[in-house]
């Protein structure tokens, strides 16, 4: 166990430290391989979106990290290096260490250089590096960055699609993790850890210190935070992903099956476990989950705009006014409203009073339709999105209109109905 942590803490330094060379210059995703090192696919940046649409088959690069100490030998695979026995132009390794100074130092590595340099195993599956006296590998030591982001760019460049798509392939779509056949059947253990979340995975039937580590599918899913579950929300979204990474028979999850996942189950799941409470997610209960189309939410930003069509941002704020009615925007601009608020099971909007005393009706009366077009246009105004994945707003008010306040609103499924609150700002 204490090697397995130093290994792991090993391959966190490689990677931090390989990140920061490569940051600057390209787009870059991290995918864990192994316990002493991890893999960065990283793409030519663009400029725009429209850039992006017009590359029909991107190409990538992959560099891989590793962390050594003093002597110690430093495998990679031969699978990785090259292909069909050439070796991988869009493939780079970048090995740290630091030296009895701790003054830190990396060696740089393209796999053509790993082919003549590194020594062949003898099973011929893995190239070796390990520092000797009669080899020190200095004209790789230290590299300046502006050699490495040309090599680089230079070894995508040339890889073409063929090559980008094989290596690929080969380490992050079909790395073992996933299934090999649709009849096989999994159970996804979820269990909370000293408060941390984890999923664990077998193979069902299978004695369970066989099972392994579900593994964060980031490249499937950008997201810096852990498994979560038990609501509408980020973390479940990327649990879904995960789990979708590995049940799928070669081929990547559809944002579709992952919204199923989602709303069909995983929001269902208790958020929080009791001591000794566990839940576990079979391979039958996600194709049930995929499978269950009965219950849709409404895209609400794409309902407005097949309405209205597509309103500019000055016109927003009259079609908000033109929804709540003049009743509304008098209530809100009275000097003693601080809170006005809709509950989502209600259609009435109701009105708290600095002035409880007075005798002034204030609530507001408000069809369901209008409060639904009024709080989807205020999410268009923000630039925000509004639908199942998405169900919380929080935005603000245009300044004329409504005094520049602010609004949280829910929709199904974080809540039954629409609901609202627009805190005012008292001096």
């Amino acid at each position: 166990m204490i090697q397995h942590a130093k290994q792991q803490n090993n391959g966190g330094k490689g990677e931090t430290r390989t990140q920061g060379l490569l940051l600057d210059d390209f787009w870059v995703l991290k995918r864990s391989v192994d316990v002493d090192g991890a893999d960065f696919l990283v793409q030519l940046p663009a400029s725009s979106i429209e850039e992006l649409r017009n590359r029909h088959a991107e190409a990538f690069g992959v560099v891989q990290a590793k962390y050594f100490e003093g002597r110690n030998q430093v495998r990679i695979s031969r699978a990785c290096v090259e292909s069909e026995s050439s070796p991988r132009s869009n493939f780079f390794a970048i090995l740290h260490t630091d030296n009895s100074e701790r003054e830190k130092i990396y060696y740089f590595f393209s796999a053509e250089q790993i082919r003549d340099f590194f020594n062949l195993s003898k099973c011929g599956e893995y190239y070796s590096f390990r520092l000797t006296k009669a080899r020190d590998y200095a004209q790789f030591k230290n590299v300046p960055s502006i050699d490495i982001r040309r090599a680089i760019y230079e070894g995508i460049i040339r890889s073409g699609t063929t090559n980008a798509s094989t290596v690929v392939d080969l380490h992050y779509s079909l790395d073992g993790a996933s299934r090999e056949s649709s009849a096989d059947s999994y159970t996804y253990m979820l269990r909370a850890v000293e408060e941390v979340n984890i999923v664990l995975v077998n193979m069902t039937g299978m004695k369970p210190e066989l099972a392994k580590t579900l593994e964060p599918r980031r490249d499937i899913f950008q997201y810096a935070g852990n498994f979560s579950w038990g609501y509408v929300g980020t973390g479940p979204l990327f649990l879904c992903a995960s789990i979708l990474g590995h049940h799928v028979v070669r081929r990547r999850p559809t944002q579709q099956e992952r919204d199923r996942l989602l709303r069909n189950l995983v929001c269902e799941i208790p958020r929080k476990f009791s001591p000794g409470l566990k839940f576990e997610i079979t391979s039958e209960m996600i194709e049930q989950a995929l499978q269950d189309t009965t219950r849709s939410y409404v895209n609400y930003i794409d309902e407005f705009k097949k309405e209205f069509g597509e309103l500019s941002r000055s016109r927003l704020p009259t079609e908000m006014a033109k929804q709540v009615g003049s009743r509304f925007t008098e209530v809100l601009h009275l000097s003693d409203v601080v809170y006005i608020y809709k509950n989502p099971h209600e259609e009435v909007v109701r009105v708290d009073r600095a002035s409880p005393a007075t005798s002034e009706e204030s609530d507001v009366w408000l069809a369901p339709d209008s409060i639904r077009k009024f709080v989807t246009a205020a999410a268009i105004y923000a630039g925000q999105p509004l639908n199942f994945s998405v169900p919380v707003l929080t935005a603000q008010l245009p300044e004329k209109e409504f005094g520049g306040y602010w609004l949280e609103s829910t929709v199904p499924p974080a809540s039954d109905g629409i609901g609202f609150h627009i805190r005012k700002v008292v001096d």
